[in-house]
């Protein structure tokens, strides 16, 4: 499915303006529970007796900005691509993504822009749960 042939919302028209074009990504959509987009996946779950039964419908439209998209392994792999080769953000936002918080009492916490940060083994580890 051509994410150009979906319903365009304010939202979705930036990420395609500022995120996917530049980044090559071709079938990412700003997920909406009513659109009919081929080949989305389904998920399942064992009934009491056993049997698989459709997942309950999950309107994600309530997180577009936190998540709310449908997309393609290879448009995963499109958007670190061009995450890697400096497409998308500027490295001075990128090395911010990727500072710990300081508060205002002058603590830090292991968290930068939607990163968790620190270290693993001795080496700086800069990770996310995927939730």
């Amino acid at each position: 499915m051509n994410w150009k042939a979906l319903p365009a919302s304010p939202f979705g028209e930036y990420l395609r303006a500022s995120v996917w074009r530049p980044a090559s990504i071709d079938h990412m959509l700003v997920d909406e529970v009513t659109a009919i987009v081929p080949n989305r996946a389904q998920g399942y779950f064992k009934g009491q007796n056993g049997h698989l039964r459709n997942s309950t419908l999950m309107d994600s439209s309530y997180k577009s900005p936190g998540g709310g998209v449908a997309w393609t392994a290879a448009d995963l792999v499109q958007l670190a691509i061009a995450m890697q080769n400096r497409k998308l953000l500027k490295p001075a936002t990128v090395a911010q993504m990727r500072q710990g918080t300081k508060l205002p009492d002058g603590s830090m916490v292991p968290y930068g822009l939607g990163w968790q940060v620190g270290e693993w083994k001795g080496q700086r580890n800069i990770q996310h749960g995927g939730a």
